[in-house]
């Protein structure tokens, strides 16, 4: 009798195929596990970082700037009320408030003069103020709003069309309340002090908002010419076969 070797049996296809699925969800689980702590120790990073930025200098400075802005967005909104139109819905929000206390603050202030002038520019103020928020409701209805913090295009440039709304915003309204002021002087110096405080108030917080959507373009700007830079590597890298 001749001996017979044995001959290895090649595996079967449904072999591979179970030994291929067992290594890939060996695989998964692995690399779920490692993603899990991985964001675990970023989320305690996060937020050892995020307790250090609050205490940092940087953040009072940014909160103080916060609370500025905030308190010159009163006297500020007493003027856009009237030189604004299309408000936002969250406009005026608690700056409407805050302008209203500011004025009856005014009338305390002025016992030798009389309050009268005062308690009018409070009255227009209101009658403005529901008719500007009527607009936001009617705006609402009709599903045709602006941004919710959009604090309105100007009077000025719809009356003027040739003067682009920056312009108007940033130039000719602060002008308008200075002028406004000064003309109400001989009636009223209290008026005209608030007239013109707010003006100035105005003009800071356009310029300052200004000067954030600056900031923020350029960080855009900055970000696309990242990414535009990171999508043409990888595409040499796909062209090249090196991923």
């Amino acid at each position: 009798m001749t001996a017979t070797r044995d001959t290895p049996s090649l595996p079967k296809a449904a072999d591979l195929l179970q030994i291929f699925h067992g290594e890939t969800a060996r695989n998964k689980k692995s690399f779920r596990r490692k993603c899990f702590w991985s964001d675990r120790q970023r989320r305690i990073r996060g937020t050892d970082m995020n307790d250090d930025q609050n205490t940092t200098p940087d953040f009072d400075s940014r909160r103080a700037f916060n609370w500025f802005m905030s308190a010159i967005e009163g006297p500020a909104m007493t003027l856009k009320v009237f030189l604004h139109y299309r408000f936002g819905s969250q406009q005026p929000g608690i700056a409407g408030v805050l302008a209203l206390v500011i004025l009856v603050l005014f009338i305390g202030i002025c016992p030798p003069y009389s309050p009268w002038p005062l308690i009018g520019f409070i009255v227009a103020y209101l009658a403005m103020l529901v008719c500007r928020r009527t607009g936001v409701m009617i705006r609402y209805m009709r599903q045709d709003e602006e941004h919710s913090w959009f604090d309105g295009y100007s009077v000025v440039s719809r009356v003027c069309p040739f003067i682009t709304d920056e312009f108007a915003k940033r130039n000719i309204e602060p002008l308008i309340g200075i002028v406004a002021g000064i003309a109400l002087a001989p009636f009223s110096p209290p008026l005209c002090v608030y007239l013109v405080m707010a003006s100035f108030c105005l003009a800071l917080t356009t310029h300052a908002r200004d000067g954030i959507r600056y900031r923020q373009l350029k960080r855009m700007r900055d970000q696309y010419i990242e990414q535009k830079s990171r999508v043409q590597s990888f595409r040499d890298c796909i062209d090249n076969s090196r991923l």
